[in-house]
């Protein structure tokens, strides 16, 4: 068991797709960008602080949920080539995270305008993800429609 671990972890970001040995065996494809890039998007649908409506956000849960998303975005980060497009715009949310978590105030009136600017990166960023590599979502419309956006971001 031991063995198969350690085979997991040198091999992460790779499909195992076959094996062929009298003990076991494997042969691995590694993932696209395409691949990073869509599971990424699957992952922050289920991120309340998106596209939930402002007024019932609460302050911590989502500070904690922007730490996570901000791990999240750093391992994809690990996974893309470095400069690529992909890297660009997962690193365009990690900066948009570590912004928010910087400077959000203690006043929800301070905190509600630091979480629209955040969501309108996020906009901005899921849409150049989802029309680049055809990932298919509603990520954009959830936030943009629970997010009341004006000109001046």
């Amino acid at each position: 068991m031991k063995h198969i671990k350690n085979l997991y972890r040198r091999n992460r970001g790779r499909r195992i797709t076959g094996a062929s040995t009298p003990w076991g065996g494997a042969s691995w494809t590694p993932e696209t960008e395409k691949d990073f890039m869509r599971n990424l998007v699957v992952a922050l649908e289920n991120r309340r602080f998106l596209f939930d409506p402002l007024p019932e956000e609460n302050r911590s849960w989502v500070v904690k949920s922007v730490l996570e998303v901000r791990k999240e975005l750093t391992d994809t980060r690990k996974n893309l080539q470095n400069d690529s497009e992909a890297d660009r715009t997962v690193k365009a949310l990690v900066i948009a995270c570590q912004d928010f978590l910087t400077r959000t105030p203690r006043n929800m009136s301070g905190f509600n305008e630091a979480l629209t600017k955040l969501r309108g990166v996020f906009v901005v960023e899921l849409q150049k993800i989802c029309d680049v590599y055809k990932v298919k979502s509603d990520i954009v419309e959830k936030i943009q429609r629970s997010t009341p956006f004006d000109h001046k971001m």
